[in-house]
């Protein structure tokens, strides 16, 4: 099955090096993100049984980096590294003082058999859903143990998965134990064919993750900033958001205003979209230059009525922690399935979210089910529910109160993989 599997990405290779040589030639980011994939095996350190996990993206590494500080902690715990995907998770990484660092290469026999060779971890674990059937048989051919930590399967994933179960199951053999984050992710891995005894819903780390090991709930502090935070936003939603801007600054004009697109290369686009509205904004790029400090940004920076585009990688949260109100984007078209509204609810924010949250589902349900964020059918309905909610401060407390709550409620994830992961190495 695996030779099947490297006799097609050949192929693909192959058909693809045209494309890969002109893109590269043209796009200098490209080029240089190709580059330190590539070369993620000569930057990987020489180690002897260390404890490898690797994560894909921003969201992957948040939880990568609470299993990393856990571990640490842990005398009898061998060396830690970590591995990325993305060029965006690999900062987060160096953002968070995480060492050893460094890109993944490309799933190929070239790059994934000197790297696995040169860590020799005593385990291999996978944050979420990072199935590499290179990488994986690598780890079966030397007998190396893999975790899938936080396991998720997405409606969407599994449907894709369940026409070639077969297949799949063949692929993920290699994995010997599935930690899977929610009774539904585990259930969906099981109809995938694994046998149960290889599955456990040990819970979801990222309600952890973003409390950090806070016991108490933060301050109300920030409650009276009037500062309104959009995060994650994606195409189709800004004219919305910028329209509710708009209409608020009128009603309200002590208001401040900060919008964070998923992708800050689409930042010209929003940029544009301003200019459109003949609406006031700055870059943060520009602020963080004056003022490193967000909640003095906030306070003393940004303008009434006022609205700061987050062009930076790490910065949202900050926003989030500064906020009385918050938005999260991504929910309002199936294509794009949500995005983490767990950040603001860990600051006792309220949170609005779109109904298509189908990689969101669980915190989704758990938010809105239990009153800790208000869901919106469509965007039409939202200048006059942050506006709703702008006039009341009592129903701001009460639902970001029960958000953390909620939240709290869901501890327990981190101890169980912690367990798991020193059984798998003793």
């Amino acid at each position: 099955m695996i030779f099947l599997y490297f006799i097609i990405l050949n192929a693909v290779l192959l058909l693809a090096s045209p494309f890969i040589l002109g893109r590269s030639l043209s796009d200098r980011k490209f080029r240089e993100d190709l580059k330190n994939r590539i070369t993620g095996e000569i930057n990987a350190p020489n180690l002897e049984k260390c404890i490898w996990i690797h994560a894909s993206s921003v969201g992957e590494t948040k939880v990568a980096v609470t299993l990393w500080n856990q571990l640490k902690a842990i005398d009898t715990i061998p060396t830690l590294v970590l591995s990325t995907f993305t060029e965006s998770g690999y900062k987060l990484a160096v953002q968070e003082k995480i060492e050893p660092v460094f890109r993944l290469p490309p799933d190929h026999p070239i790059w994934i058999n000197p790297l696995v060779n040169k860590l020799n971890p005593s385990i291999l674990i996978l944050i979420e859903s990072e199935f590499w059937p290179c990488l994986l048989w690598r780890c079966a051919k030397l007998k190396i143990p893999v975790l899938l930590a936080n396991g998720r399967i997405s409606e969407r994933s599994y449907n894709r998965y369940s026409k070639i179960a077969g297949l799949f199951r063949r692929f993920v053999e290699p994995i010997n134990f599935f930690a899977m984050r929610s009774q539904i992710d585990a259930e969906r891995i099981k109809k995938l064919g694994i046998s149960l005894p290889k599955i456990e819903a040990t819970g979801n780390i990222k309600f952890e993750s973003l409390l950090k090991n806070k016991t108490e709930p933060p301050s109300n502090a920030t409650e009276d900033s009037k500062l309104i935070v959009f995060g994650s936003t994606r195409p189709g939603e800004e004219e919305y958001i910028l329209e509710t801007i708009k209409e608020i600054r009128k009603q309200n004009p002590e208001t401040k205003f900060a919008i964070a697109p998923r992708h800050i290369n689409r930042r010209s686009e929003i940029e544009n979209l301003f200019g459109k509205l003949s609406l006031p904004y700055c870059n943060h790029s520009k602020m963080k230059k004056e003022e490193p400090v967000i909640s003095r940004i906030v306070q003393n920076h940004i303008q009434p009525g006022e609205t700061i585009l987050i062009d930076t990688l790490g910065d949202l949260t900050g926003y989030y922690q500064n906020c009385c109100i918050s938005f999260v984007g991504g929910g309002f078209n199936p294509e794009f399935g949500g995005q983490n509204i767990l950040e603001p609810a860990a600051f006792k924010k309220p949170v609005i979210f779109g109904p298509h949250m189908k990689n969101f589902e669980e915190e989704a349900e758990l938010l809105y089910s239990g009153g800790g964020g208000i869901k919106l059918d469509s965007l039409n309905h939202l200048t006059k529910t942050v506006d709703d909610l702008l006039k009341d401060k009592k129903k701001r407390e009460a639902i970001g109160n029960k958000a953390w709550e909620l939240l709290n409620s869901k501890r327990g994830a981190i101890d169980k993989h912690i367990k798991k992961i020193v059984a798998m190495i003793s």
